[in-house]
Order: structure tokens, then sequence, then C-alpha cells
């Protein structure tokens, strides 16, 4: 009888994990914005933000636009791509992003045909250091691409592989 218990408290469990799984199981949808060169995957509504640009910004930058899935206080996807005027401060756009985390766990080269790419992965970012960071930064022309997540410290796996997915499934197109 003991082991028929066990057996039933296997099963229990196994439908459990299961279920819980499909909480954060995503139906990504791959979205094409050819304006700006690009596609990536959301798995949720999207908010789309051209910037304002004031009269300094504009004697650098032709457009600005922000794209976010804002995933209230567990996550946030974005992508933000920038047409340059002229050549792009690759290394300093990069550099803000490490300096909004406290701990950068990797630093990655990333092979960018016609142009430069970075992985950078944090911990400790954001406001009151409660985020986790993934993100790609790419410059290629004039056009500066930084597809990154915030996702809580504090959360699962799931989360961060769909951060991980979310980040992966950027691509350029048409530069």
């Amino acid at each position: 009888m003991a082991m028929r218990a066990r057996l039933i408290f296997s099963s229990v469990l196994a439908v459990l994990f299961a279920v819980a799984g499909g909480v954060h199981a995503q139906d990504w949808k791959r979205q094409t914005y050819a304006t700006d060169g690009f596609e990536v995957e959301f798995s949720g509504p999207i908010d789309v933000h051209p910037q304002e640009l004031d009269a300094t910004t504009k004697s650098r930058l032709v457009r600005s636009t922000t794209y976010v899935q804002d995933g209230g206080n567990d996550y946030a996807y974005l992508v933000i791509a920038m047409l340059g005027k002229g050549e792009i401060n690759f290394e300093g756009g990069v550099q803000a992003v490490r300096d909004s985390c406290k701990k950068i766990t990797s630093d990655t080269a990333l092979d960018v045909p016609n142009g430069r790419g970075r992985e950078l992965h944090g911990t400790n970012c954001g406001d009151g250091g409660a985020w986790r960071l993934e993100g790609r930064y790419y410059n290629t022309g004039h056009w500066f691409y930084q597809a990154f997540t915030f996702v809580k410290m504090d959360g699962d796996d799931a989360d961060n592989e769909a951060a991980h997915h979310f980040v992966r499934s950027f691509r350029l197109i048409g530069n």
C-alpha cells in the first residue's frame, strides 16, 4: 500500500508541475518592423513609443523608437531602435547599460555582418537593484539597436528562459 501511495503522490506532483509550467508558457509571435530594420518575437501586447527629441538630440538623431512589452512587476521586454545622423557611439551606449547594473555577469562580443554587437548579462540592475538584465546591442551603419529584458531578481527559471528567448529572437533585416 505504501508503494501505491507513493506512485499516486508522484503522479499528482507530476500533474502539478506540468500545470505550473503551463502558467509560464509563452505564445511568441514574430513582429517585423521594416521601417526600423528589425524583427523580434513578443509574447504579449506591445506598446510602440516614438521618442520626442529635443533640439540637441535632433542634431544627432533622425529618430528613436521604443517597443515595450510590459510584464508589470515581473518583467519588461524592450527594443530601442535609434537612427543617427552620423557615427554611433556604440561603446557609450553599451556603457550606459553596464552602469545600470551593480554586477555584469557576462559581456561578450557578437559577430554582426556590417557592424558590431555585444551581449550583456547583469544582476542588481535598475531601480533598487531588483532586476536581472539580459541584452543584445547592435550597431550597423547609422543604426543603434538595444534588445533587452529586465526580469525580477527573484524570478524563476521560466521567467529567465522567456527573457532569453526574447533577446535571442531579435534579428536585423534590410540593413
